[in-house]
C-alpha cells in the first residue's frame, strides 16, 4: 500500500503506451489486470514505476458522464457532477478506513478520466455474505 503522507496530485496530461510485452501504460502506470466493472466505467490493478506501489485506477468514460439524463419530473442530471463532487470529497478525506484518492489524470484531449486510489487487497465491500 501506498503512504498515507502521500499529497493529491492532479495531471492534466495521459499518456497512453504499450511497452514489447504487450503491457498497457497510462503515464507512470502499468495496468496488471482488471478488478471491476461498474455503471461509469472499469477498476484495473495498475503498478507505480515511480514508487514501487499498487494502486487501483478507476477509468471513467468522460462523453458518457457528461450525457444528460432525465431524473424525475423533468429534471436533468449529469453524472460528471457527481464524479466531480465525488474526486472534491475524496481529496479532503485522510482516515485509515477511507480509500486514498492519489491522483487524478484529466486530459482535456482523451475520453477518459483516470482516479488513482488506494488498492485494497480484500475485494469488494459488498462482495461477501451480508447476513
Amino acid at each position: 500500500l501506498a503512504s498515507s503522507t502521500s499529497a493529491f496530485v492532479e495531471t492534466g496530461r495521459a499518456r497512453l503506451s504499450q511497452s514489447a510485452t504487450g503491457l498497457h501504460r497510462v503515464n507512470q502506470y502499468t495496468i496488471v489486470h482488471e478488478l471491476g466493472q461498474g455503471g461509469w466505467g472499469v477498476v484495473m490493478l495498475v503498478y507505480s514505476t515511480r514508487d514501487g506501489h499498487y494502486y487501483a485506477m478507476k477509468i471513467l468514460n468522460k462523453k458518457k458522464l457528461k450525457r444528460p439524463r432525465l431524473v424525475g419530473r423533468g429534471k436533468v442530471l449529469s453524472d460528471w457532477l457527481k464524479v466531480k463532487q465525488e474526486i472534491a470529497i475524496m481529496k479532503q478525506m485522510d482516515h485509515p478506513n477511507i480509500v486514498k484518492l492519489f491522483e487524478v489524470i484529466d486530459d482535456p484531449e482523451q475520453d477518459s478520466l483516470y482516479m488513482i486510489v488506494e488498492y485494497v487487497d480484500r475485494g469488494a465491500v459488498m462482495s461477501g455474505d451480508v447476513g
